[in-house]
């Protein structure tokens, strides 16, 4: 029987999704091991590379696949420094030297991506030989950021990213290993990793071990009654980062922790409840009075975290944080020069984006596709139009006919699945163009022929069970999706979404 392929893939939650890339790379030859965590930048990827669980597997493994350049990329205008992130990478990359394996970079497509962090990750792909998979340098090069970024920046459709695994898989035989070694080695720091459990303080901490389908994890209730001392050992350590798991913990929540030395602190804010490390952007080294613990002061942020801009206003409501571990490094090597906003091509021995899929034909065959289905879904509507238009004979169709109405029905009928409220711009848009020409026939029949003029609505003889038609919330709604048109785009979208809640939570629109 034939020995699997060993492929170990780390990254962000690109590499996370079911149906995404590690689906495709998930093939029965292979023997896929995900390291990924989401929501993390390079720094999450350098310590499953030090940890002592995962050396067994790394050190079996015929390849490395990783991208990492999403979550860099989103660090930088969240207030991170670039040379914080840049130093991580360096790391990141000479540790995986070491390990002697063919190594393969994917740079996903993000129309915020960072020119110099890209730069950064080319150079060293030459540098050591790596090899670069670039959907991002494809995406560009066919006009695609803006096509495929229509609803979700950070993660793309996930069918093209499983055949972009099936595509690394097909090519492994062409990928090429890591250079020899070019003068010395790079100083790498002591990297350690510390347990809550470990430090000083520790023994009213409470374990809880959290799980679920992707990730099992011990983590310990810190209480803001806890405040834990890091060990006399660890002197001369900086931490570098704290991997954190609230489970439970939504966004309208929020808790605070603050890490200190003798000289200064740190102060960072967690707002999401899902696995995540917290890069640190300052160097805190470990002294005799470095501790953690919840900051019950609410002292401001000293610096952004996961998700979180330092400059946003928080309200601490938690006082309780559950901490897996903490990162450390120690000596070595910290300063490195980082490429800014300079072109970096990567050697054409390494660069293998040409075994991407045709993403450009993908995308013609996704409109051919849109066009088509659009007669389709907008027939039903059409029908219920001409119905409308059809049923002119009393004042309960003239009012029903009127572009409030139309507009504000198609509002709650499109509110009712998701699919409605992507399409409901386009129909809105239809409604309006559609009632504009009606409009302008009209006036040209009766221009004509006056006789064709309709009466008044108080002529007819359902005027005044028809009249209440304009207190129906479809009315409203349309009357102020007219009234925010004209006050300007912006207006549209704020009043839809309110418009949106209101039907979802069953309020009046304000």
């Amino acid at each position: 029987m034939k020995e699997k392929t060993k492929v170990v893939l780390l990254g962000g939650s690109n590499s996370i999704a079911v149906n995404g890339l590690q689906k495709g790379l998930r093939q029965e030859n292979i023997e896929l091991t995900n390291l990924a965590l989401g929501g993390t930048d390079n720094l999450q990827n350098l310590f499953e590379l030090v940890h002592s669980k995962n050396q067994k597997v790394l050190s079996e493994a015929d390849f490395i696949v990783i991208e990492t350049n999403i979550n860099d990329s989103y660090m930088i205008p969240q207030g991170f420094n670039l040379q914080t992130i840049g130093r991580n990478f360096c790391w990141l990359c000479e540790k995986l030297y070491q390990f002697n394996k063919k190594v393969i970079f994917l740079i996903l497509p993000f129309v915020y991506d960072n020119l110099s962090l890209n730069a950064l990750l080319k150079s060293k792909a030459n540098y050591y030989g790596f090899n670069v998979v670039d959907i991002h340098e494809q995406y560009k090069k066919w006009g695609l950021l803006q096509f495929y970024n229509t609803t979700d920046a950070y993660h793309q459709i996930y069918a093209l990213m499983c055949l972009v695994g099936q595509r690394i898989i097909e090519s492994f035989d062409e990928f090429k290993s890591p250079k020899p070694r070019m003068g010395c080695a790079e100083d790498l720091p002591d990297f350690a990793i510390l347990s809550p459990v470990e430090c000083m303080g520790a023994e009213s901490l409470t374990p809880i071990h959290y799980g679920n389908s992707t990730y099992q994890e011990t983590t310990y209730k810190i209480t803001k009654n806890n405040a834990i001392q890091f060990p006399e050992e660890m002197e001369g350590y900086a931490v570098v980062g704290v991997k954190i798991w609230n489970l439970g913990l939504v966004r309208k929540n929020s808790v605070s922790f603050v890490l200190s030395n003798q000289k200064s602190k740190v102060v960072k804010t967690i707002l999401d409840g899902h696995l995540l490390v917290h890069t640190l952007d300052s160097i805190l080294e470990i002294d005799g009075q470095s501790y953690f613990r919840i900051n019950t002061e609410n002292e401001p942020m000293t610096e952004s975290s996961v998700w979180l801009h330092k400059d946003r206003q928080i309200y601490p409501d938690i006082d309780s944080t559950n901490v897996v571990c903490f990162y450390l490094a120690r000596g070595g090597k910290w300063n490195y020069e980082i490429p800014y906003n300079v072109e970096v091509q990567v050697e054409s021995e390494y660069d293998f984006s040409h075994i991407l899929p045709n993403f450009k034909a993908i995308k013609e065959i996704i409109e051919e596709y849109c066009i088509r289905m659009d007669k389709v879904k907008f027939a039903p509507l059409q029908k219920q139009i001409q119905t409308l238009q059809s049923q002119s004979g009393s004042a309960t169709a003239r009012l029903q006919s009127h572009l409030a109405y139309k507009l504000g029905n198609a509002m709650i009928l499109n509110s009712k699945s998701l699919w409605g409220m992507i399409r409901l711009p386009y129909v809105l848009s239809y409604i309006k163009e559609s009632h504009r020409i009606e409009q302008q026939q009209y006036q040209e029949r009766i221009k004509k022929n006056p006789k064709l003029k309709l009466p008044p609505l108080e002529s007819y003889a359902d005027y005044k069970e028809a009249i209440q038609i304009k207190n129906y919330t479809s009315y409203k709604l349309g009357e102020g999706l007219i009234a925010a048109n004209r006050a300007g785009g912006g207006a549209i979208l704020l009043y839809l979404l309110k418009a949106f809640v209101a039907k979802v939570c069953g309020l009046k629109v304000v």
